[in-house]
């Protein structure tokens, strides 16, 4: 029974990951706009992932959790372009700092 559902939930992510190389083919222009936007969302495929495997059964990952997530990592990969360096106040597996929305 396990096994099946792993290999149900692979075919899944397996669909995902070709349907979102389908689409970004058709909008890239370039080898490396299509390079750049696909490591965008697998990155954000396997943040969601991480999500996912951290939750204790019958827990729900909430949109606020999703959006955070993602923010913080837009600021992280802003604040290396910029510095060539990374966030050091932050260690390692703790929760970035709630983001506020307005």
């Amino acid at each position: 029974m396990l096994v099946a559902e792993l290999q149900h939930r692979t075919r899944n992510l397996i669909s995902i990951v070709g349907a979102t190389v389908e689409k970004i083919l058709r909008t890239s222009k370039t080898f490396d706009d299509f390079k750049a936007s696909f490591q965008d969302r697998i990155g954000a495929l396997g943040r969601v992932q991480g999500l996912l495997f951290r939750m204790k059964e019958d827990d729900r990952v909430t949109f606020d959790e999703l959006i955070e997530t993602e923010l913080w990592q837009r600021s992280e990969l802003t604040l290396r372009a910029i510095t060539g360096r990374r966030r050091t106040n932050t260690a390692k597996g703790q929760k970035p700092p709630s983001v506020s929305i307005s």
